[in-house]
């Protein structure tokens, strides 16, 4: 089981990295590529425009899957791309959702399980369901540049406050676990060290953001 948490951690992680460097290799690049010997969608054809001379505030989510278009050719690029969005919705639709109605369900003290049907464990599927539709609402009913904001925000939000959920981690793995497996030694330093650095970075890069 570790095993396979610590491959698809690995994976995951490997597969994201791939596609931000093609993304940003490909559009912010001198010229895309569009002479008329490309077999590129006519969307993608830029003749001789750069990606440097185009705001990013007027980006669209086309301009990026032509990224990777032209790297994988239209039918591969497009089926990735489509790959990569759906894989974004079902994390936010059953992750992030799911970690609501689990962590609300820990401090209201309803059952929650997975495992459980929904007439065992009521309120925690119910919680989930509402987190979803909500979530739906907001995405249907809000602009481009509305949403844009609100993920930027949100993102700055978990910069502030990623120094201080690492610090409650870093606390919980070094006084609250069994002996057997505490942070102790080398081992803590180590981790407390990379947990600072990370931390630091986010936070810096967080407050840099509304600034720019």
């Amino acid at each position: 089981y570790q095993r396979r948490v610590h491959g698809g951690s690995v994976l995951t992680q490997i597969v994201m990295s791939s596609v931000i460097v093609t993304t940003a290799g490909t559009m912010w690049r001198p010229s895309l590529p569009g002479d008329g010997s490309t077999n590129l969608p006519p969307a993608c054809l830029m003749g001789n425009a750069t990606m440097t001379t185009v705001a990013a505030d007027n980006l669209d989510i086309g301009d990026f899957s032509c990224a990777l278009v032209s790297k994988l050719g239209p039918t591969a690029g497009k089926i990735m791309f489509s790959l990569g969005l759906v894989g974004g919705a079902l994390i936010g639709a059953i992750v992030v959702s799911l970690t609501a109605a689990w962590g609300l369900g820990e401090v209201a003290g309803y059952h929650r399980s997975l495992s459980s049907r929904p007439q065992e464990a009521p309120w925690f599927f119910l919680v989930y369901a509402c987190c979803v539709g909500v979530g739906s609402l907001v995405v249907m009913s809000t602009s481009r540049d509305e949403l844009i904001s609100l993920n930027v925000a949100i993102q700055v939000m978990n910069a502030a406050l990623l120094p201080i959920i690492l610090t409650f981690l870093f606390l919980l793995a070094h006084r609250a676990l069994p002996d057997s497996h505490r942070l102790r030694g080398w081992y803590a330093w180590f981790v407390g060290t990379v947990f600072a650095f990370i931390a630091g970075i986010g936070l810096v890069v967080g407050l840099m953001a509304p600034l720019s």
